[in-house]
């Protein structure tokens, strides 16, 4: 072992050990509590042993991508606006939203069930927040999708994809929903980030889109070449990069 390999080691065994030590003493409870201002924001995280997005919070005693939020804090004046948080997981963003972005509703989809279930405490843990989740995988209405990618240190980057014939029978499935389904009104801002669905997922609110012109903050991976024309399409210009692979569009 070099010199190198050794002080990461050593890093990585002292994160390891504050992460038992944070843990140890939130164990009861599973609780966080974030200050912020003049406000104590809670957040239920009973994996934060293993789960990467977490264990996160924990050690930093803050919201996840917290540097991410405050650029789209700083850019977005929503008033009373609905937002809606696609692919929510924890609530982690959603509870951000609905504390400091808008005093409308935040409307959270998740679809995992072990996810959602935390979604759904820290969607109610916050008397100050109004944050309706929603268990259901968003894409284009009626397609099957499968899942294809599940790990407990990283249970947002829980992945489906469209069912495929011969696939095993014992894989999980979901039924898409589109975005449009829902009817929803005064939608002001729109966070994707699903894990390579955000195609059909924007294509299921074409019409919500259209007709309302939202903020939409949107994760694009290397491959996703079909998005940016699809915003263009919409009338959006370039968008801001909130780093190389989120970017926020506006109209």
């Amino acid at each position: 072992m070099n010199l190198k390999q050794a002080v990461f080691s050593i890093e990585r065994n002292l994160r390891e050990l504050l992460a038992e030590v944070r843990f140890s003493e939130i164990s009861e409870t599973a609780i966080v509590e974030i200050g912020w201002y003049d406000r104590t924001i809670s957040l239920y995280l009973p994996d934060a042993r293993h789960d990467v997005i977490q264990r996160q919070i924990l050690l930093t005693n803050d919201f996840y991508e917290i540097r991410l939020l405050k650029m789209a804090q700083a850019e977005l004046d929503l008033g009373d606006a609905t937002i809606l948080d696609c692919g929510a997981n924890i609530g982690n963003h959603a509870v951000f939203f609905s504390t400091f972005l808008t005093s409308g509703r935040v409307e959270a989809f998740e679809f995992a069930p072990r996810i959602f279930d935390i979604l759904t405490v820290n969607a109610g843990l916050n008397d100050f927040t109004d944050i309706q989740p929603h268990k259901a995988a968003l894409g284009i209405d009626g397609r099957e999708l499968e899942v294809v990618r599940f790990g407990r240190h990283n249970l947002g980057g829980t992945m489906l994809r469209p069912k495929q014939s011969g696939a095993p029978r014992d894989r999980a499935t979901w039924v898409s929903q589109s975005i449009d389904s829902f009817g929803f009104r005064n939608v002001g801002f729109i966070k994707i980030d699903v894990e390579g669905l955000q195609l059909p997922v924007l294509k299921g609110a074409a019409d919500l889109i259209s007709e309302q012109r939202p903020a939409i903050w949107v994760e694009v991976n290397p491959g996703d070449a079909d998005i940016a024309p699809l915003m263009k399409k919409f009338g959006y210009d370039e968008p801001m990069a909130l780093d190389d692979t989120n970017f926020l569009y506006r109209r």
